[in-house]
């Protein structure tokens, strides 16, 4: 028999010779080694979601500041046990009496026991204040220029006029008007335009009851020019007899585009009087009309207003 072969047998009788002994006295180590580690202390830091429940609207109040979404939980106890919590459920907190301050108390959050659990900060500040409402002007903000051609006729009309907001005193009490988003006059064409316009983002917490987009009217029209038609005769009307019309002539100053400014023909124009039934002898002053004038043309004034008419 050889050395190597003398050598290999004892090794083998070395590992054989009580095997179930020498497995059993490696598990005790085992565990003793487990148990002794596993009961070391352990520490590991998570963040918690918050779910608050505010006061009622009717409460009158009105939570002010940021609220924090998460506190931050130190977790302190068994290693084995610390190191198995990954993560912790978001804990409700009842904020519906409107206290000035709220504590994250231990038992709130749900854990193993033996587990200790600090929250950072343990104790948050809460800022309340009254909730009021106000009723605030609508004002249209406009943007830009026309196109030269065109004029925006009189002021935008918006509906509703007047909007309800509610928030926080002091948010409210900051609000004079409401302004709208910038209505864009470049591009818009001749005619009455109507438009859905959003208001300006309002204050922190503060709200508009319904919607918050208002209705503007506006309207662009062509951009007139000024034409004075002189010494146009006044003629009576409902009258048989001849009459003393005084002064006999009047000037007339209208506005309109251009192009139907330079198309009109004064002799068309005819400014008139309508004399009444019951006008009698003497001189009666009545207002000047005019008869034989387009649509598209504005009459600024009649000079003078009125004449003084006299049956013959």
């Amino acid at each position: 028999m050889t050395a190597e072969a003398t050598l290999g047998q004892r090794l083998k009788r070395m590992v054989m010779e009580n095997l179930g002994l020498k497995l059993f006295s490696l598990m005790v180590s085992i565990a003793l080694f487990t148990v002794v580690h596993g009961s070391e202390a352990g520490q590991r830091a998570l963040w918690v979601p918050i779910v608050a429940s505010l006061p009622p609207e009717s409460s009158g109040k009105i939570l002010v500041g940021e609220l924090p979404d998460r506190v931050k939980i130190t977790l302190s106890g068994s290693r084995s046990v610390v190191n198995s919590i990954n993560a912790v459920d978001a804990v409700q907190i009842d904020l519906t009496a409107a206290p000035r301050f709220y504590s994250f108390e231990p038992g709130l959050f749900d854990l193993p026991a033996g587990i200790d659990v600090q929250a950072s900060p343990a104790t948050i500040t809460l800022d309340w204040e009254p909730r009021v409402e106000r009723k605030l002007p609508v004002r249209v903000q406009l943007s830009g220029s026309p196109a030269p051609a065109l004029v925006l006729v009189g002021k935008p009309v918006v509906t509703p006029q007047r909007l309800l907001v509610k928030g926080p005193q002091t948010n409210v009490e900051s609000l004079s008007e409401l302004p709208t988003e910038a209505v864009q006059l470049p591009g818009l064409t001749a005619g009455t335009h109507r438009l859905r316009i959003p208001l300006l983002a309002l204050p922190r917490q503060v709200s508009v009851e319904g919607s918050s987009e208002v209705s503007v009217e506006l309207t662009l029209e062509p951009r007139s020019e000024q034409r004075r038609l002189r010494r146009l005769p006044v003629t009576a009307l409902g009258v048989a007899d001849p009459a003393t019309i005084r002064p006999p002539h009047v000037d007339v100053i209208v506005a309109a585009p251009e192009r139907i400014l330079e198309e009109l023909d004064p002799e068309h124009v005819v400014p008139v009087v309508d004399l009444p039934a019951d006008a009698g002898d003497g001189p009666v002053s009545l207002p000047v009309t005019l008869r034989g004038i387009d649509d598209n043309v504005r009459i600024i004034r009649i000079e003078p207003s009125e004449v003084l008419v006299k049956i013959r």
